[in-house]
Parts: C-alpha cells; sequence; structure tokens
C-alpha cells in the first residue's frame, strides 16, 4: 500500500497538484538482506546444532554414547564453539559465508570422530572471523603461507 501525499493548488481557478508517491513504513519492497556479520554466540550455536545433527547421525547420541541426550550435545558443543569465536577472538564477528561453508564440512563428513573445530580450516577462527572490508579469507591464511 502507498500513502499518497499530495499538494494542491487553488488559484485564480486553475488547479495545480503535485503528487509524490512514498511507500508504506509497513510494506516492504524486497526481503531483508542477510546480515553482513554474525554475532560470535549466534555462529557458535549455528555450528553446535550442525555437529549435533551430526553426531546424531552416526549414533553418538543417547545412553551410553558420548552425549546422553541432544540437549548435552548442544551445551557442551555450544560451549566449545563459543570459546574458540569469543569477541575478543572475533571481535568484528563472523562472517556467514566462511560459517556457511564450516557447516557444509560437517554436513559432508562422514561418520568419524570429528576433529576439534579449531583443528578443521573452514571452521578454524582465523577463516570464520569476519574481516575489515570484507576480505575473503584463504587457506594460505590458515598456514602462514606467502
Amino acid at each position: 500500500m502507498k500513502n499518497v501525499l499530495c499538494i494542491a493548488g487553488l488559484g485564480l481557478g486553475l488547479s495545480v497538484a503535485a503528487c509524490r508517491s512514498q511507500p508504506s513504513a509497513d510494506v516492504a519492497s524486497s526481503p531483508p538482506a542477510a546480515p553482513t556479520v554474525l554475532a560470535p554466540a549466534a555462529a557458535a550455536m549455528q555450528v553446535a546444532a550442525v555437529r549435533c545433527q551430526h553426531e546424531t547421525a552416526c549414533s553418538n547420541v543417547g545412553p551410553g554414547r558420548p552425549y546422553a541426550t541432544t540437549e548435552a550435545c548442544m551445551a557442551e558443543l555450544t560451549q566449545s564453539a563459543q570459546t574458540d569465536l569469543e569477541t575478543r577472538v572475533c571481535p568484528l564477528g563472523v562472517d556467514p559465508r566462511q560459517l556457511a561453508n564450516c557447516t557444509g564440512q560437517f554436513r559432508r563428513e562422514s561418520c568419524h570422530p570429528l576433529a576439534p573445530l579449531t583443528r578443521m580450516v573452514a571452521c578454524a577462527p582465523a577463516s570464520l572471523c569476519a574481516r575489515p572490508g570484507g576480505e575473503s579469507f584463504s587457506a594460505s591464511d590458515a598456514y602462514g603461507v606467502q
């Protein structure tokens, strides 16, 4: 719906109208843009959720398993990811494109013991942390290769 602002002037029998159309604040003309960065805590929750889905698929969640419940899995893996991605490590937040790459790695992973988050290049804080100016991360950044 559009609000229409019309200014009409009448003088000597002549009508002059100037109309300007403005979009209403309650109507979105396009979907909201994806965030340019994510808060470390939000990114940690996403990593933990994907890792726990993987652990569940690999029969590592349940009585007598590494994680007794899905809630226990989420609690432990969220804490681990929060430690890796805390604000002092990622002061500019987390790059959502790199986070998608990281979570994709977990989704494609076969059922074998997972390496800690920091040992996987795609999920290392050096690759997940947002950089000034939106620069991309490369594997050479992780290994200090010139």
